[in-house]
Order: structure tokens, then C-alpha cells, then sequence
């Protein structure tokens, strides 16, 4: 008998296939020959099923792909004391002042008693701010000129405390380069028939220079960032001290003899001149620094 399955020559009389297990005589399923045949004319269910064949997988058609798309997620509950409250499709949310705020359940998210929380502070602190605004008389309309007045104030308060943290020596080397800086606005020499000069009309711009270089340096030595060259500092600051006196020195001398310009001969003429006071003040204002840079130059650059 040959099997309808897999084409292997069986015996006579064979109820399953020896190579595939096909049943080739499904009599002997049904126990008593005459039970049997009329449950399987009938169409009961035997407990047995039977091997599929070629004709059964073409009838059946290919096998469904499982789909891919992930189930919709749940619809997320608002979070408690949530600001906001969410309107319908389509609507803008609105913000709701007076909502109360829910307490959270026990077994909640923790993250929201330190949010709750957070947010009671920030409203507490605005309520402060607006209260302290509210409080706090109007400030009036300043004017250009008034601001800059306010400006100059700043500046010389800050300016003032800071010229009283320094030593008496620093604070007299500052002195006398802050006159040495103003003396340059005031009269050097008269000529005749040609009136007075001040110090930037007859090279006083020099003296300027080197009173900066003093107060420079003396703010220098005393910042934290230059705690490690306190010698070149101070061999600076004498070093323009120095400078300073010798410059007085030379106009003193030589304003005397100063030469003007004769536009009808065109050359340089000697004129009679008079020193004025402010070449002395001059000269006694780098005086008064070279005073307060003496300890310096015995503590920076004497010492052994």
C-alpha cells in the first residue's frame, strides 16, 4: 500500500505509515468497528486529529503576520497641585488661581511634596517682593546731569576708602602725586607782553606722566596678584620720584630763559619771563611724595 503522504511503499493491510506516521486505516481508531464508523460518519470528534496533507496547506493560505503596533498607552492622570488643568480637544489650557492644591496619597511620587514645596516658596518670595515694591515710596525722575553728579560721588567715595586702607606713607606718596597732577593747571612762567603759561603749555604733560606712575605703583604693591614683586614696584615707584624732582629742578631753572616765537623774523628770541608758583608747588608736591616713598625704599630695596 503506498502512503498518499510521502510515497513509501507500505505492507497490505497497514493502518500507519512506517516513514511519515500518515494513518493509512482509520478504523482501528474508533474501538468497536460499528461505534466507530458512526461517530466518524456523524462527524464527532474522536480524540484523534489526522496528519495534514499537501491539499490542506493550499486550501489554508499563508499565515498571518503578527502585527507590530503597540497598544495606545493609558490615559496619564493629572499629577497633584498641577497649575494647569487640561481642557478638551482642541481647547487652550487655562491656569486656575483659586484650584486647591491635593495633598498627595500615601505611596504617592515622592517628587511631588519637594515640588509642592518649591512652588510655595517662589509664591511666598514674589508676594515679598511685591509687597517690599508697594512699600518702597517712588523713586523720582533723575536728570542727565544728576546722574552724572551721582556717577562722580560713587567714584569718590570709593575712591576715599580705598586711599584710607592704605599706610601713612602710601597715603602721603598718593598726596603728592594728586598735586603734582594739579599743579600742571597752574601757572609755570609770565611773559611779557604775552601773559601767563601753565605747566602743559611749557612740558608739564611729563610731570603727569610720572605722577601716575607713582600712584600706579603704589596701588600695585598693595593688590593680593603682584604680593611677589614688591622690589621692582617700589624701585618704580622711587625711580619716578627721582624722575618727578628733576624735571621741577630743570623748569625752575630754565623758565627763566625761555624763548618765544617772533612770527615777523620767524625765529625762537629769548623773552622776560618770571617763574610763577606753580613750578614751586610743583616741585614741593614731588617733595611730599618722595617723603612717603622713603619707607618703601627702606623696607624693599635697603633692607639686607
Amino acid at each position: 500500500m503506498k502512503c498518499p503522504q510521502c510515497g513509501m511503499q507500505n505492507r497490505e493491510g497497514a493502518s500507519i505509515c512506517q516513514s511519515c506516521d500518515f494513518i493509512l486505516d482509520d478504523s482501528f481508531l474508533a474501538g468497536d468497528g460499528e461505534d466507530g464508523a458512526d461517530a466518524r460518519a456523524e462527524g464527532e470528534d474522536t480524540g484523534v486529529k489526522r496528519a495534514p496533507t499537501a491539499e490542506d496547506d493550499t486550501q489554508a493560505g499563508p499565515p498571518p503576520v503578527p502585527s507590530r503596533a503597540r497598544p495606545a498607552a493609558p490615559a496619564r492622570p493629572p499629577r497633584h497641585g498641577s497649575r494647569f488643568i487640561a481642557g478638551k480637544q482642541g481647547e487652550t489650557d487655562d491656569f486656575v488661581a483659586d484650584e486647591p492644591q491635593a495633598q498627595p496619597e500615601e505611596g504617592g511620587d515622592p517628587n511631588d511634596d519637594w515640588r509642592a514645596e518649591l512652588r510655595r516658596e517662589r509664591e511666598s518670595r514674589a508676594a515679598e517682593e511685591q509687597r517690599q515694591a508697594a512699600e518702597a515710596p517712588p523713586q523720582p525722575k533723575l536728570s542727565e546731569e544728576q546722574r552724572i553728579v551721582g556717577d562722580l560721588k560713587a567714584v569718590f567715595s570709593k575712591g576715599k576708602g580705598a586711599y584710607k586702607g592704605l599706610e601713612r606713607p602710601d597715603q602721603l606718596c598718593l598726596l603728592g602725586a594728586g598735586g603734582m597732577f594739579l599743579m600742571c593747571f597752574f601757572p609755570w612762567v609770565s611773559i611779557e607782553h604775552q601773559g601767563a603759561r601753565i605747566g602743559l603749555e611749557v612740558g608739564g604733560w611729563v610731570l603727569i606722566l610720572l605722577a601716575g606712575c607713582i600712584g600706579g605703583a603704589v596701588f600695585l604693591r598693595k593688590s593680593p596678584h603682584w604680593q611677589t614683586r614688591q622690589k621692582p614696584l617700589a624701585l618704580g615707584q622711587v625711580g619716578a620720584v627721582a624722575l618727578a624732582i628733576l624735571f621741577c629742578l630743570s623748569k625752575l631753572l630754565t623758565l627763566n630763559s625761555i624763548k618765544v616765537m617772533v612770527p615777523e623774523a620767524d625765529l625762537d628770541v629769548p623773552a622776560q619771563a618770571q617763574v610763577q608758583f606753580g613750578v614751586f608747588l610743583a616741585l614741593l608736591s614731588a617733595g611730599v611724595a618722595a617723603l612717603g616713598t622713603w619707607p618703601t625704599l627702606r623696607s624693599q630695596v635697603l633692607k639686607r
